[in-house]
């Protein structure tokens, strides 16, 4: 997606790859579409088909809903609608309600456990929203310092916050507080980011986080051509020992 700000014409150019770790099936599934600069991961919950199901209806809807949106001008979709939202802000968050009422709809029999984490950068112009629900993370790196974008809606992750971990209460790690299609309205933390070019973004399911520091994946960011930074990072994860599906979507941001 291409769009001319004051200073450059900035560029996305996004890259991802998944491998079924040392499970037997994929929950995982990922999304990655230059011309509209969005870009998207999800990893599914609920058994062994539930999870599958969740996470590509995640990403389906998702995706769709950009698709539907992508009439809109950069500068649209950056006007401020509210103290503190954008259109942008508004159009991911009302994006994820869709996509917690689709997978909802569709939780009966063999799927009626499912659910899905979901994770996006969606670039227009020169600002990019951050979308999550669950945690499946974003990450951006700007001179050479990595930024985790997004918090975890996990119970130990809360607990951190809270500075419960620390009077020594813990509970078993992965336990998700909120997610597509579970119990609840489905609501997302949106955030947006002003873009410089060199901005590097990686978004991954937990699969990479759970095994993969930051340092490391850094220095992946770093070292690694933009064509194999994916798969340098999946392969990473698998090698550190993750028992679990591992997706990395790779972006970088690039300026004429």
């Amino acid at each position: 997606m291409s769009t001319t700000t004051d200073q450059a014409v900035l560029t996305s150019q996004g890259l991802g790859a998944t491998h079924v770790g040392r499970r037997s099936n994929n929950e995982d599934a990922f999304v990655t579409d230059p011309i509209l600069g969005f870009y998207a991961v999800a990893d599914g919950m609920g058994g062994h088909e539930g999870g599958e199901v969740a996470s590509w209806l995640a990403i389906e809807s998702l995706h769709g809903f950009c698709m539907r949106a992508g009439a809109r001008s950069a500068s649209e979709v950056s006007q401020v609608t509210s103290p503190g939202s954008t259109v942008g802000q508004d159009m991911m968050a009302l994006a994820f309600r869709q996509a917690h009422r689709s997978i909802q709809r569709q939780r009966t029999g063999r799927l009626s456990h499912m659910g899905s984490t979901a994770a996006l950068v969606w670039v227009h112009g020169s600002r990019a929203t951050i979308a999550h629900i669950g945690d499946s993370r974003v990450y951006m790196s700007r001179g050479g310092v990595l930024q985790q974008m997004t918090r975890d809606h996990s119970l130990d992750a809360e607990l951190q916050e809270a500075g419960m971990v620390a009077k020594g209460i813990t509970v078993v790690p992965g336990l998700i507080t909120r997610a597509l299609g579970i119990e609840g309205d489905g609501a997302a933390e949106v955030t947006e980011v002003e873009l410089q070019a060199g901005d590097r973004f990686v978004i991954c399911s937990d699969g990479l986080t759970d095994v993969v520091d930051d340092n490391m994946i850094q220095q992946i960011l770093d070292h690694s051509p933009f064509g194999i930074r994916a798969d340098a990072l999946v392969n990473e994860a698998y090698r550190a020992g993750s028992r679990d599906n591992i997706t990395v979507v790779s972006i970088e941001i690039k300026g004429s």
